[in-house]
């Protein structure tokens, strides 16, 4: 859509919904016999075959619950002295029960739930793109007749990605590890941690406590979700802000009569990082597991230690990344573009 100022426009609007969305059940998982108690009272299994020589019989089925919607928008201006810049932003959600691997199993076990495995709510997809910020600014000029430089410059921010807090362990005994949604407690009364020994240091329950709540405090999901379940890959890692580099500089000649041309380019990918070894690095979990499950009390609430970083009680939910694709780098390449 044309605009004022010689500027270009455009919106978009996806949605979709699934009608028969894949989804897993496993088959010989009986109905839950029990609960906990306490402020935490999901369903928990004593026994969680219903034929002990069969381990799992995962089932693939249908469901209808998943669906996704995605939202743009971007302008753009094409200026008379070879400057071109762009700006765009979108914002997406996608949800469903599962996000479906290449084995069955695993695609049940590893499904985060908080009540019934074999009926889970739709939730947050690992690909659930979030919030999405870009732009481009490029200007070209021939300072020597057929010949043109090339400046350009790629900006990009998102989330780096979505996860959700669970448990470590086999909290609710459905037979999968380390996909039970936690409970999310009000305060620390509605707590019930044991001693937990960390080498030569024991911390207690009330320690433990204390540093969950703040940790609590300090992650604005959870500090929203208290009173209730964390939900399936809801926490989104925070937005990581990149910028590239191009400049590249052709250098025409006639052969023959036709025109040839050899490009030298440079590229310097998270630039960003080249400013200021602070920016443009991603932030991972500390750990998404941030409670152990041990077992429960006289009066069957859930027990727990809290998680513990080179001896410490976690106290923060993100922290840097170091890997190849969080620093700057630089590559210089030479093409030749010929025309017979």
């Amino acid at each position: 859509q044309r605009l004022p100022w010689g500027l270009t426009g455009t919106a978009e609007l996806l949605y979709s919904k699934d009608v028969n969305g894949v989804a897993y059940i496993n088959a010989n998982l009986p109905a839950a016999q029990t609960a906990f108690t306490g402020p935490d009272a999901r369903p928990r299994w004593t026994s969680n075959r219903i034929y002990p020589n069969v381990s799992n019989a995962i089932v693939l089925t249908n469901e209808g619950k998943g669906y996704s919607w995605n939202l743009a928008f971007s302008v753009e201006r094409a200026f008379r002295n070879g400057l071109f810049a762009k700006l765009g932003y979108t914002y997406g959600v996608s949800k469903n029960t599962v996000d479906a691997g290449s084995i069955a199993a695993g695609s049940w076990t590893g499904n985060s739930i908080s009540l019934d495995p074999n009926n889970p709510a739709a939730g947050y997809s690992l690909f659930s793109p979030g919030p999405r910020i870009f732009g481009a600014l490029t200007y070209s000029r021939e300072f020597f007749a057929g010949s043109p430089t090339s400046v350009s410059v790629y900006f990009d921010g998102r989330s780096a990605g979505d996860s959700g807090y669970v448990f470590s362990g086999d909290m609710n005994n459905d037979g999968a590890n380390n996909n039970d949604l936690i409970y999310v407690p009000r305060n620390t009364r509605e707590m019930n941690f044991v001693p937990l020994t960390v080498g030569s240091t024991t911390y207690t329950p009330a320690q433990q406590a204390a540093a969950w709540d703040a940790f609590i405090t300090q992650d604005s999901y959870l500090n929203k979700r208290r009173g209730g379940y964390a939900e399936r890959n809801a926490v989104f890692r925070p937005m990581v802000y990149r910028a590239d580099l191009s400049i590249s500089q052709d250098v025409g000649r006639s052969i023959g009569g036709r025109p040839n041309r050899l490009q030298i380019r440079l590229d310097i990918l998270n630039v960003t990082n080249l400013l200021d070894h602070n920016w443009g690095v991603s932030q991972n979990f500390v750990s998404a597991r941030p409670l152990t499950y041990v077992g429960v009390d006289g009066l069957g609430a859930p027990q727990y230690t809290l998680a513990t970083v080179g001896g410490q009680l976690i106290s923060h939910s993100f922290q840097k990344v170091v890997t190849t694709a969080d620093v700057w780098r630089m590559q210089l390449g030479v093409r030749y573009m010929f025309n017979w």
